[in-house]
């Protein structure tokens, strides 16, 4: 929340228009990064976008870094949570990044016939984390705790508003709406999806699959792997 009001609210439609001109530059930025998230490690070969590091104003590579979709609704977080496409969870247990490489597991397996990990059971997990967080903050969706948080200086002061606020960061995490139960009924521009002429595309599948491929699981040494385990245990 420390972000200026127009990067956090900045849109997909804004960034495009900023980066059309330097086409080869981001080309650039993917090669050199490897299609791996700057933030979170993650990659999601040919799906990444691009994050200005010194503010969103024409640079050279340098100033750009490889950003996944995920990671990077939270670099415009007021813009996100207006299109819907974070969900607040309470999860004091796991970092921002870890909640994002775990939400890229479940997209690439949620549809596929055969996955290494239980992503129902994960989905389960983070919709019943949600209803936490609603029972203890009261706040329905992002961009209502967005306008809670800058609401309450003006109610209580700015020293007990970031004193309260630091506390809530403590477990307050976001989870991508796409991989939250019901993903099927959200706005287009509420999935993960990317701008090109005549709106926004949901991009769901194809970055499913390219991650399906790039990793190419061992299914055999996963189930081994895993009936050693139970032995154990029993």
């Amino acid at each position: 929340m420390r972000s200026s009001l127009v990067t956090m609210n900045l849109r997909v439609l804004d960034h495009a228009a900023l980066l059309v001109p330097q086409a080869a530059d981001c080309a650039a930025v993917f090669a050199r990064d490897k299609d791996r998230c700057h933030v979170c490690g993650f990659r999601v070969p040919g799906m990444m976008e691009i994050d200005h590091l010194k503010g969103h104003r024409k640079c050279g590579p340098e100033a750009m870094a490889c950003i996944c979709q995920f990671c990077h609704n939270l670099r415009h977080p007021l813009w996100a949570g207006a299109r819907k496409r974070i969900v607040p969870v309470f999860a004091p247990d796991l970092t921002q990044e870890d909640l994002h490489r775990l939400a890229w597991v479940v997209l690439a397996w949620r549809d596929a016939g055969e996955a290494p990990v239980d992503v129902s059971g994960i989905r389960a997990d983070i919709a019943a984390r949600h209803d936490r967080l609603k029972e203890i903050l009261g706040c329905i969706d992002a961009e209502s705790l967005f306008e809670a948080a800058f609401s309450l200086r003006d109610m209580v002061g700015e020293k007990q508003a970031m004193e309260t606020l630091m506390r809530v960061d403590q477990y307050l995490r976001f989870w991508p709406a796409e991989v939250m139960p019901g993903h099927e009924n959200l706005l287009k521009g509420s999935r993960l999806s990317t701008w090109s002429l005549g709106g926004y595309k949901v991009i769901a599948q194809m970055a499913a699959r390219a991650i399906r491929e790039d990793t190419n699981p061992d299914f055999e040494k996963i189930r081994a792997a895993a009936a050693s385990m139970a032995e154990q245990q029993g």
